[in-house]
């Protein structure tokens, strides 16, 4: 059987469904009649030393992709050396190869090597691309570059190196939208990663650029019937809004830190400007979409300094919250639900943060509590500890914050009540630490020493400002959390103190000019 007609039928078992059971006997198959013809070659007078190198380099491709892992590297790596000696003929194989080796290398861990093996395959297509300059590409050989770069931004978010993951994801979604081989739904799905990325970046231009690339790919989208344009699936839809959501909320809350100097150091990330993304990937193939070096939110240009301006920003930002809320419900997405509802918070926080008259700082903060006070009561705290936790001590904060504001421009009596409502939050935070009704007497659990010592320190800053709460347990002020040869203590409050209920009214719905504030 000749070398040619043994990779075709090896290809046609490959591509055949696998049995669930069974998930690799069709790549055994292929593997075993691959070593039948290499059998049959060593047999021959003059066996040619290039077909056997292709067909142990397709069995060690063959075989990685099964667990007979060891079998696998050893056959592929027997091979690459001769294929090496012609490149110019055997280059598609030798990029599948050098991706299915440095894949072994990012799966044992090996994530140093696993990237040289991949730089290897990129300089491969680099050579081949010098070569070929004009003649029609050669399309296994831009399969597998598609391969490398995709394996590329694995591998390199796996080693934490979060900007080269993120421009190999870009360039990877590039060549796929060129190719027009792609799932649509999947690539706007790591379009919102991707736009996640960037957000996180402060390089807001970015992330506004690839999420417009979503919407112009539904409309570009040419399905296999030949009809035009797509609908993305309700949860990928709801992931979009989310990323846009996040995006506007991270353009306000940089705006807030800048303008309050007890938040500077939470600004220390630059917005981004144009000149530190010389070589950002561009879907060029997507005719009409706007290209990121026109947007106006490169810089500091993209921050807002005023109450006009940071509300525009809240309400756009709210407006795709609301539209992720219409999927991410209570029922069936807990999580995501009070994720959500903890951004919307914070949004409202730092619009509070713009706004001069205390009054209507504290109706924002109480729409916070307002969100978040009938989730948490919902919430069963044996399968939801994380959001009660992080509810919770977010309440503290509000309260604490609405006696912050009150302190400074109400009479004395009418701060108390927001401070026993932030005292009992905190409480309720703190609590939850207990193990058999009693405070650790060892250290909390790794991760969550720092807000257990804030909300314990800020617990005891509104005890010590309350004028209504019993002076005994202003103690817990100085001695909420210290550290003693490396345990963390708590000083309790009086049986009385505890009894405090949230004395706060009905919240004020009216907020006038806010266009999506209930």
């Amino acid at each position: 059987m000749e070398a040619q007609e043994v990779m075709d039928k090896v290809m046609a078992l490959c591509s055949l469904e696998e049995d669930e059971e069974r998930p690799y006997d069709n790549k055994y198959a292929a593997a075993d009649l691959i070593k039948s013809a290499l059998e049959d070659l060593e047999k021959t007078d003059g066996p040619k030393p290039m077909d056997m190198a292709v067909l142990k380099a397709r069995r060690g491709i063959v075989l990685l992709d099964t667990d007979l892992l060891s079998e696998g590297e050893t056959s592929l790596l027997q091979a690459l050396p001769i294929l090496e000696s012609d490149a110019t003929t055997h280059s598609g194989l030798l990029i599948e190869g050098y991706n299915a080796v440095g894949s072994l290398k990012s799966n044992r861990g090996e994530l140093d090597a696993s990237l040289e093996w991949l730089n290897k395959g990129l300089r491969m297509y680099e050579d081949h691309m010098g070569r070929t300059e004009g003649v029609v590409k050669d399309e296994s050989v831009e399969v597998m570059h598609t391969n490398t770069l995709f394996i590329l931004a694995q591998v390199h978010g796996n080693a934490m190196n979060k900007a080269e993951s993120a421009h190999y994801c870009a360039e990877t979604l590039k060549r796929q939208l060129e190719a027009g081989d792609y799932d649509l739904q999947n690539w706007a799905q790591n379009c919102c990663q991707l736009a996640g990325f960037y957000v996180s970046m402060n390089a807001f231009a970015i992330a506004e650029y690839y999420l417009n690339a979503v919407q112009h790919a539904c409309a570009a989208y040419t399905a296999p019937d030949g009809s035009v344009g797509a609908k993305l699936e309700e949860d990928i839809q709801a992931n979009v809004e989310l990323a846009l959501a996040k995006l506007w909320m991270q353009r306000l809350n940089v705006s807030f830190n800048r303008a309050n100097e007890e938040y500077q150091e939470e600004a220390d990330e630059p917005v981004a400007t144009l000149d530190k993304y010389p070589s950002l990937p561009l879907f060029k193939s997507l005719k009409d979409l706007p290209d990121p070096s026109a947007s106006s939110l490169w810089g500091d240009a993209a921050l807002v300094s005023s109450f006009e301006g940071a509300r525009d920003i809240f309400n756009a930002s709210m407006r795709h919250f609301k539209g992720a809320l219409s999927y991410y419900k209570l029922d069936g997405w807990v999580t995501e639900y009070s994720d959500i509802l903890m951004e919307q918070s914070n949004l409202y926080r730092c619009l509070a943060g713009f706004e001069s008259d205390t009054h209507r700082q504290v109706l924002m903060h109480k729409q916070r509590a307002k969100l978040l006070e009938p989730v948490y009561r919902s919430l069963n705290q044996e399968y939801f500890m994380t959001q009660v936790r992080s509810m919770t001590l977010e309440l503290g904060n509000i309260y604490r914050e609405i006696m912050e504001v009150k302190e400074g421009s109400e009479k004395r009596e009418k701060v108390s009540p927001a401070g026993r409502s932030a005292a009992k939050f905190y409480r309720l935070f703190l609590d939850t630490y207990k193990v058999d009704g009693k405070m650790p007497v060892d250290r909390v659990q790794e991760g969550s020493e720092r807000y257990f010592l804030l909300a314990s320190f800020s617990l005891g800053r509104v005890l010590h400002k309350s004028t209504s709460v019993d002076k005994t347990i202003v103690l817990v002020a100085n001695k909420a959390a210290c550290t003693r040869k490396g345990t963390t203590r708590v000083t309790k409050g009086t049986k009385e103190d505890r009894k405090q209920t949230n004395p706060e009214g009905q919240v004020v719905a009216d907020l006038g000019d806010y266009e999506l504030l209930p």
